[in-house]
């Protein structure tokens, strides 16, 4: 999760996985985020790899989870369009 912003996520196919909370062209605003002197910014991220779908990997119930820790904020994208069926219709052709 990040302080009071989404992150944008995306992954590339030379294994790139990122997760981007300063993505100003994705997400609005500038990008920028000050950390006051002697303070500390601390971001939690989870990556789950499965096959099939989001429900077959019990994605609701793993994210559920992940957020039940009331230390933290925790917020959840929506899908973004094309993906991942755009990358992974990719990813098969390359193993074809």
């Amino acid at each position: 999760s990040s302080k009071g912003k989404k992150s944008w996520w995306h992954a590339r196919d030379y294994g790139l996985i990122s997760a981007n909370p300063f993505a100003p062209e994705k997400i609005g605003g500038d990008g920028e985020y000050r950390i006051p002197k002697g303070e500390s910014l601390t971001l939690r991220y989870r990556f789950v790899f499965h096959r099939g779908t989001a429900k077959d990997a019990k994605i609701g119930q793993r994210f559920t989870e992940y957020a039940r820790d009331e230390g933290h904020t925790t917020s959840l994208m929506p899908d973004h369009p094309g993906y991942p069926e755009d990358y992974l219709a990719k990813e098969g052709e390359k193993s074809e």
